[in-house]
């Protein structure tokens, strides 16, 4: 299998969306990501034991409402933190 299939990497213009596939027994990983002169560190946590499904994607502390990572070529370093598991259902959420 391809890294790109396994990470689910999708770079659209200067957004990020990733949907890793991942085997069951894989904890975590990591990847560093160089956009311009930034560097994204991207770490995945599967607590939960599945192989796919993006519980939750914060950037820099903040959670992605949109489920990407808007790249900036600042310089920084960015950390990543991408935690697998059950997707929760929008409508939930509002009722």
């Amino acid at each position: 299998m391809a890294l790109e299939g396994m990470l689910g990497f999708d770079k659209r213009g200067e957004r990020l969306r990733l949907n890793p596939c991942i085997p069951t027994t894989w904890p975590r990983f990591r990847i560093e990501y160089r956009y311009g002169t930034s560097v994204y560190t991207i770490d995945v946590e599967n607590p939960a034991g599945v192989s796919n499904g993006v519980a939750s994607l914060t950037v820099d502390g903040v959670v992605s409402t949109d489920g990407c990572v808007h790249l900036l070529d600042d310089g920084a370093l960015h950390a990543v933190t991408i935690v697998l598991g059950p997707v929760a259902d929008p409508t939930e959420a509002s009722q």
